[in-house]
Protein backbone atom coordinates (compact mmCIF):
# COMPACT_ATOMS: atom_id res chain seq x y z
CA UNK A 1 0.00 0.00 0.00
CA UNK A 2 1.25 3.42 -1.20
CA UNK A 3 -0.06 5.80 1.18
CA UNK A 4 0.22 3.26 3.88
CA UNK A 5 4.75 3.00 2.81
CA UNK A 6 4.48 7.03 3.03
CA UNK A 7 2.66 7.16 6.33
CA UNK A 8 5.58 4.93 7.57
CA UNK A 9 8.49 7.07 5.60
CA UNK A 10 6.82 10.38 7.13
CA UNK A 11 7.22 8.66 10.51
CA UNK A 12 10.75 7.80 10.83
CA UNK A 13 11.89 10.55 8.64
CA UNK A 14 10.50 12.72 11.80
CA UNK A 15 11.83 10.29 14.28
CA UNK A 16 15.47 10.77 12.71
CA UNK A 17 14.77 14.20 12.61
CA UNK A 18 14.49 14.39 16.62
CA UNK A 19 10.89 14.98 17.12
CA UNK A 20 9.48 13.26 19.99
CA UNK A 21 7.21 10.05 19.32
CA UNK A 22 4.61 11.55 21.71
CA UNK A 23 3.82 14.29 18.88
CA UNK A 24 4.44 12.05 15.57
CA UNK A 25 1.44 9.69 17.36
CA UNK A 26 -0.52 12.54 18.65
CA UNK A 27 -0.79 11.29 21.82
CA UNK A 28 0.67 10.07 25.60
CA UNK A 29 -0.57 7.97 28.38
CA UNK A 30 -0.53 9.80 31.94
CA UNK A 31 -1.55 7.96 35.06
CA UNK A 32 -3.02 5.23 32.47
CA UNK A 33 -5.14 7.60 30.64
CA UNK A 34 -4.46 8.37 27.23
CA UNK A 35 -4.21 12.14 26.37
CA UNK A 36 -4.22 14.04 22.93
CA UNK A 37 -0.90 15.98 22.83
CA UNK A 38 0.28 18.26 19.67
CA UNK A 39 3.25 20.50 19.75
CA UNK A 40 1.59 23.10 21.48
CA UNK A 41 1.57 21.44 25.07
CA UNK A 42 4.29 19.93 27.60
CA UNK A 43 4.48 16.18 26.54
CA UNK A 44 3.30 14.16 30.00
CA UNK A 45 6.13 12.63 31.94
CA UNK A 46 6.06 9.87 34.40
CA UNK A 47 7.53 12.65 36.70
CA UNK A 48 4.39 14.77 36.88
CA UNK A 49 2.83 11.25 38.43
CA UNK A 50 4.80 11.96 41.68
CA UNK A 51 2.24 15.52 41.96
CA UNK A 52 -0.60 13.28 41.95
CA UNK A 53 0.55 10.68 44.60
CA UNK A 54 2.06 13.71 46.95
CA UNK A 55 -1.61 14.73 47.08
CA UNK A 56 -3.09 11.26 47.56
CA UNK A 57 -1.11 10.65 50.66
CA UNK A 58 -1.30 14.34 51.69
CA UNK A 59 -5.05 14.94 51.19
CA UNK A 60 -6.73 13.32 54.28
CA UNK A 61 -9.95 15.23 53.96
CA UNK A 62 -12.90 12.45 54.73
CA UNK A 63 -14.90 15.00 52.01
CA UNK A 64 -14.06 14.29 48.58
CA UNK A 65 -16.00 17.05 47.10
CA UNK A 66 -14.08 19.91 46.86
CA UNK A 67 -12.76 22.31 44.28
CA UNK A 68 -9.64 21.61 42.79
CA UNK A 69 -7.26 24.13 40.30
CA UNK A 70 -4.52 23.27 38.16
CA UNK A 71 -2.72 26.59 37.00
CA UNK A 72 -0.50 26.24 33.64
CA UNK A 73 -2.23 23.06 32.67
CA UNK A 74 -1.35 21.91 29.00
CA UNK A 75 -2.75 18.96 28.10
CA UNK A 76 -5.06 18.99 31.58
CA UNK A 77 -3.08 15.69 32.46
CA UNK A 78 -2.77 16.82 36.60
CA UNK A 79 -6.25 17.77 36.37
CA UNK A 80 -7.89 15.27 34.78
CA UNK A 81 -6.00 12.89 37.28
CA UNK A 82 -7.70 14.13 40.18
CA UNK A 83 -10.47 14.16 39.24
CA UNK A 84 -10.20 10.79 37.84
CA UNK A 85 -9.35 10.08 41.89
CA UNK A 86 -11.84 12.08 43.52
CA UNK A 87 -14.87 11.33 41.83
CA UNK A 88 -17.10 13.44 43.68
CA UNK A 89 -15.04 16.38 43.06
CA UNK A 90 -15.17 19.37 40.35
CA UNK A 91 -12.15 20.87 38.83
CA UNK A 92 -10.86 24.62 36.92
CA UNK A 93 -7.71 24.21 34.62
CA UNK A 94 -6.23 27.18 33.13
CA UNK A 95 -3.58 28.17 30.71
CA UNK A 96 -2.14 31.38 28.78
CA UNK A 97 -2.26 29.29 25.60
CA UNK A 98 -5.22 29.06 24.36
CA UNK A 99 -4.02 26.35 21.18
CA UNK A 100 -2.98 24.54 25.07
CA UNK A 101 -6.27 25.15 26.11
CA UNK A 102 -8.06 23.92 23.84
CA UNK A 103 -6.35 20.50 23.91
CA UNK A 104 -7.25 20.30 27.59
CA UNK A 105 -10.71 20.49 26.83
CA UNK A 106 -10.40 17.94 23.99
CA UNK A 107 -8.55 15.40 26.51
CA UNK A 108 -11.33 16.65 29.51
CA UNK A 109 -13.87 15.86 27.38
CA UNK A 110 -12.49 12.42 25.82
CA UNK A 111 -12.01 11.19 29.61
CA UNK A 112 -15.94 11.96 30.16
CA UNK A 113 -14.99 14.64 32.38
CA UNK A 114 -16.12 18.20 30.65
CA UNK A 115 -19.14 18.02 33.27
CA UNK A 116 -16.72 18.41 36.11
CA UNK A 117 -14.27 21.08 34.77
CA UNK A 118 -13.81 24.42 33.68
CA UNK A 119 -10.51 25.44 31.36
CA UNK A 120 -9.77 29.16 31.04
CA UNK A 121 -7.50 31.25 29.07
CA UNK A 122 -5.64 32.62 31.52
CA UNK A 123 -2.24 33.90 33.30
CA UNK A 124 -1.80 31.86 36.24
CA UNK A 125 -5.62 32.42 37.72
CA UNK A 126 -4.54 36.70 38.15
CA UNK A 127 -8.47 36.95 37.61
CA UNK A 128 -10.02 33.61 39.89
CA UNK A 129 -11.59 34.56 43.19
CA UNK A 130 -12.80 32.07 45.66
CA UNK A 131 -10.93 28.87 48.14
CA UNK A 132 -9.60 25.38 46.19
CA UNK A 133 -8.43 22.73 47.76
CA UNK A 134 -6.19 21.21 45.51
CA UNK A 135 -3.96 23.77 43.79
CA UNK A 136 -1.79 21.65 41.28
CA UNK A 137 0.97 23.20 38.90
CA UNK A 138 3.43 22.02 36.77
CA UNK A 139 5.32 25.80 35.67
CA UNK A 140 8.25 26.12 33.55
CA UNK A 141 11.36 25.66 35.72
CA UNK A 142 14.32 24.98 33.46
CA UNK A 143 16.32 28.46 33.56
CA UNK A 144 17.70 29.78 30.14
CA UNK A 145 21.22 28.89 30.30
CA UNK A 146 20.09 25.06 31.15
CA UNK A 147 18.06 25.05 28.02
CA UNK A 148 20.42 25.17 25.72
CA UNK A 149 22.00 21.77 27.53
CA UNK A 150 19.05 20.38 27.36
CA UNK A 151 17.56 17.61 25.52
CA UNK A 152 17.31 19.02 21.96
CA UNK A 153 13.96 16.31 21.51
CA UNK A 154 12.73 19.12 24.17
CA UNK A 155 14.63 22.33 23.19
CA UNK A 156 13.86 21.88 19.95
CA UNK A 157 10.42 21.25 19.79
CA UNK A 158 8.47 21.65 23.00
CA UNK A 159 6.76 24.90 23.51
CA UNK A 160 9.21 27.30 24.81
CA UNK A 161 6.58 28.63 26.93
CA UNK A 162 6.13 25.66 28.97
CA UNK A 163 9.73 24.74 29.95
CA UNK A 164 11.46 28.55 29.96
CA UNK A 165 11.69 29.64 33.94
CA UNK A 166 13.48 32.82 33.48
CA UNK A 167 17.30 33.70 34.60
CA UNK A 168 17.00 31.24 37.22
CA UNK A 169 14.37 28.94 37.06
CA UNK A 170 11.99 30.58 39.70
CA UNK A 171 10.66 32.99 37.45
CA UNK A 172 7.47 31.22 37.71
CA UNK A 173 7.07 30.26 41.14
CA UNK A 174 7.69 33.96 42.20
CA UNK A 175 4.35 34.65 40.06
CA UNK A 176 2.58 31.95 41.46
CA UNK A 177 3.68 31.66 45.13
CA UNK A 178 0.85 35.06 45.91
CA UNK A 179 -1.83 33.36 43.82
CA UNK A 180 -1.47 30.20 45.27
CA UNK A 181 -1.56 31.79 48.88
CA UNK A 182 -4.61 34.00 48.14
CA UNK A 183 -6.51 31.01 46.72
CA UNK A 184 -5.72 28.47 48.56
CA UNK A 185 -8.62 27.05 51.53
CA UNK A 186 -6.49 27.77 54.48
CA UNK A 187 -8.11 25.18 56.39
CA UNK A 188 -7.38 21.61 54.99
CA UNK A 189 -6.10 22.64 50.92
CA UNK A 190 -2.73 21.76 49.61
CA UNK A 191 -0.85 22.58 46.69
CA UNK A 192 1.52 20.49 44.79
CA UNK A 193 4.24 21.74 42.71
CA UNK A 194 6.13 20.26 40.42
CA UNK A 195 10.21 21.38 41.16
CA UNK A 196 13.58 21.10 38.92
CA UNK A 197 15.40 18.33 41.35
CA UNK A 198 18.26 20.74 42.96
CA UNK A 199 15.00 23.38 43.33
CA UNK A 200 13.33 22.18 46.93
CA UNK A 201 15.25 25.00 48.77
CA UNK A 202 14.82 27.52 46.81
CA UNK A 203 10.81 27.20 45.89
CA UNK A 204 10.72 26.62 49.49
CA UNK A 205 11.74 30.07 51.03
CA UNK A 206 9.59 31.53 47.99
CA UNK A 207 6.33 29.75 49.75
CA UNK A 208 7.43 31.03 52.96
CA UNK A 209 7.55 34.41 51.68
CA UNK A 210 4.30 34.52 50.39
CA UNK A 211 2.78 32.50 53.46
CA UNK A 212 2.64 29.27 53.00
CA UNK A 213 4.49 26.42 53.99
CA UNK A 214 5.87 23.22 52.72
CA UNK A 215 4.81 19.87 54.62
CA UNK A 216 6.05 17.44 52.35
CA UNK A 217 9.07 16.75 49.63
CA UNK A 218 7.86 13.66 47.41
CA UNK A 219 10.57 12.15 44.77
CA UNK A 220 10.10 10.80 41.61
CA UNK A 221 11.03 7.11 40.59
CA UNK A 222 14.67 7.95 39.68
CA UNK A 223 15.00 9.21 43.45
CA UNK A 224 15.27 13.21 42.68
CA UNK A 225 13.33 15.98 44.53
CA UNK A 226 10.22 16.28 42.04
CA UNK A 227 7.11 17.56 44.22
CA UNK A 228 6.65 20.21 46.91
CA UNK A 229 3.05 19.77 48.96
CA UNK A 230 2.32 23.29 50.51
CA UNK A 231 -0.55 24.33 53.15
CA UNK A 232 -1.06 28.01 53.95
CA UNK A 233 0.93 28.54 57.26
CA UNK A 234 -1.17 28.71 60.72
CA UNK A 235 -1.25 31.39 62.90
CA UNK A 236 0.22 30.09 66.02
CA UNK A 237 -1.34 32.81 67.80
CA UNK A 238 1.54 34.78 68.08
Amino acid sequence: DVKENDQISEVISRRCGGEPLAYILGEKEFWSLKFAVDNSTLIPRPETETLIEGVLSNFHSSNNSFCILDLGTGTGCILAALLTEFKESTGVCLDKSLLACKIAQQNLSNLKLANRSSVLVDNWGLSLTGAYQIISCNPPYISIPEILNINPEIREFEPRLAIDGGIDGLECYRSIAPIISSLLCPDEGIAALEIGHTQANAVSKILLNNNLEVIDLKQDLAGLDRCLLATVRKNDGL
